[in-house]
């Protein structure tokens, strides 16, 4: 038996990908971007159905669990001919598993007839679909945790049909030549959903992390077929004498396919479902304020097509403007607006309590955090607003800080203190928190907070979030307060952005004779299951305090 990552597999595939791609351009004696554009599709469905069918839908400690090759101890318990056994009999998310493995496969039943030329009917491509669905089910037998199971057989090819049957209907609807009828109707459809997905993707909040970063998968791939449909834009840019209307145009379309590209790396940088290997710009701020430019650009990019048909110029030069302005809006002020104020946590504890204790091989260790709760003077109806840095827990607020806190001393047996101001407490609001917490940090403030002593402790466990790129001036100020020298100091951070910030330096200088540590940087989202995280987190510490 051996292991492999998803990172692993898809290097492998991507491999094999380019060596077939070459052998067949040396075969064909060209080599057409269009065709490899198209074909990009194919390979973007292949490598987003591996990561969902070999390596799960759940993370594990935050990150994409490996496959482990090898044949295990039962192979009657990985089989199932039986229809709507596992499906319903032994899977209790069975309306989920029946939508995922259809929908799982309509693009392949939609993508595979515009890339093969052998796939001229719904017959062929559903053949195809059934073999290809059938080659990944025969190989799960050789993968532990995996099922070989005839209703994802079933379901897959029901979806392979279904992207068939729409693919084959626009096709027989086409009046003369398919190219124009794909440039005319398609090209509208895949436009507007394009600008649809990019909006719901705004409301983050609302759908959630994996939906978001599966139609950010959408979003690219109706790209790919935008671009290979629009591909002679491209010849026409170094035209000469070309009205300033088309001139700006341009500009605006260069300045929207290079957001985009970035985009697309940014959105793997701060993916925590399908490409949590890739550690390259993974801030959560760039990446929104790109999303940001990528929207306003589309609207003044789709607005300057409605300008060349207007029949009254300065009007639609007028929507052009209000529509940039409210799409900027919405990226800059509502998105932030709405993650503040409009989403709730509701947990229960005990569905959320590491599982597990680890018997700690250091010395004498004091958890100290940092959190809202009790530092704030809130409003009777917090609750209402509670996911901003805070959460209810089995009816009780709690800050997401001190829920870390709690699952260190459950995992550890460890004590904990909070770090607690004695004059002015923080603004209810979490938006007026942060500007007071701006002013503090511009100030160097130093907010008197409660004595903590640590004297008898030999090392800290010092929990806390960024604000500003920066620690909060009460942690500033409980580090000033005491002597670090010859200790250790174990870092966790919360954040809604990125990393650590700046706050490993900062911890440094005001700590300058103490061993810093950084532990994890949990994103806010992700705190209520940490559990496991953080047991991962304190057997990592435990093998380097031996």
């Amino acid at each position: 038996m051996f292991e492999i990552t998803y990172l692993q597999l898809i290097i492998f595939i991507t491999l094999i990908w380019i060596i077939t791609r070459i052998v067949a351009a040396i075969k064909m004696k060209g080599f057409s971007i269009k065709r490899e554009i198209r074909l990009l599709l194919v390979y973007v469905c292949i490598a987003v159905i591996v990561r969902l069918v070999y390596f799960g839908f759940h993370l594990k400690n935050g990150k994409i669990p490996t496959l482990k090759i090898g044949f295990g101890e039962d192979i009657h318990d990985m089989i199932s001919i039986t229809p709507l056994y596992f499906l319903v009999d032994r899977y209790d998310g069975w309306r989920l598993n029946v939508i995922g493995n259809i929908a799982m496969f309509i693009p392949v039943g939609i993508v595979w007839p515009i890339c093969f030329k052998q796939l001229d009917t719904i017959k062929r491509t559903i053949l195809a679909g059934l073999g290809f669905t059938l080659f990944i089910e025969v190989s799960q037998l050789f993968c532990l945790g995996r099922h070989t199971d005839v209703d994802d057989l079933i379901l897959n090819t029901l979806g392979v049909a279904i992207g068939a049957c729409i693919v084959f209907t626009v096709r027989r609807r086409r009046h003369h030549k398919l190219e124009e009828y794909m440039k005319k109707k398609i090209g509208v459809i895949v436009d507007i959903i394009m600008y649809v997905i990019l909006l719901v993707q705004m409301l983050y909040v609302f759908i959630g992390n994996n939906i978001h970063e599966l139609l950010g998968i959408g979003f690219f791939l109706c790209l790919i077929i935008h671009l290979s449909m629009k591909n002679w834009w491209a010849k026409t840019i170094l035209k000469k004498n070309k009205p300033a209307s088309r001139r700006f145009f341009d500009v605006i379309t260069i300045l929207l396919v290079i957001t985009i590209i970035i985009l697309m790396l940014s959105s793997m940088g701060v993916s925590r479902f399908l490409f949590t290997w890739f550690h390259f710009m993974g801030s959560a701020d760039l990446h929104r304020y790109l999303a940001t430019a990528v929207l306003t650009l589309s609207v003044i990019h789709g607005g300057m097509h409605g300008y060349w048909h207007a029949k009254k110029k300065k009007l639609a030069i007028v929507g052009i403007v209000i529509a940039s302005i409210a799409a900027f809006s919405i990226g800059i002020f509502g998105v932030p607006f709405i993650n503040r104020q409009k989403r709730s946590v509701e947990i229960s504890y005990a569905d959320k309590q590491p599982e597990e204790t680890v018997e700690w091989q250091g010395n004498n260790t004091l958890v100290v955090y940092f959190t809202r709760i009790g530092n704030t003077n809130f409003e009777p109806d917090v609750d209402a607003v509670s996911g901003a840095s805070l959460l209810m827990s089995d009816g009780e607020m709690m800050g997401n800080n001190q829920l870390l806190a709690k699952m260190v001393c459950d995992i550890t047996g460890f004590e904990s203190k909070a770090i607690t101001l004695t004059g002015e407490k923080y603004p209810s609001s979490y938006s007026d928190t942060i500007v007071v917490a701006g002013d503090e940090l511009k100030k160097q403030a130093r907010p008197e907070v409660e004595p903590i002593d640590v004297t008898e402790y030999d090392s800290i466990i010092l929990i806390y979030p960024l604000w500003w790129g920066s620690i909060p001036m009460p942690v500033a100020t409980f580090l000033e307060d005491n002597d670090f020298d010859g200790k250790t100091i174990y870092l966790i951070i919360t954040q809604g952005s990125s990393g650590y910030g700046n706050t490993i330096s900062e911890i440094e200088e005001l700590c300058p004779n103490a061993e810093v540590v950084p532990g994890a940087s949990i994103y806010c989202e992700d705190i209520p299951d940490a559990g496991e995280q953080l047991v991962e987190l304190i057997n990592n510490w435990n093998m380097g305090s031996k």
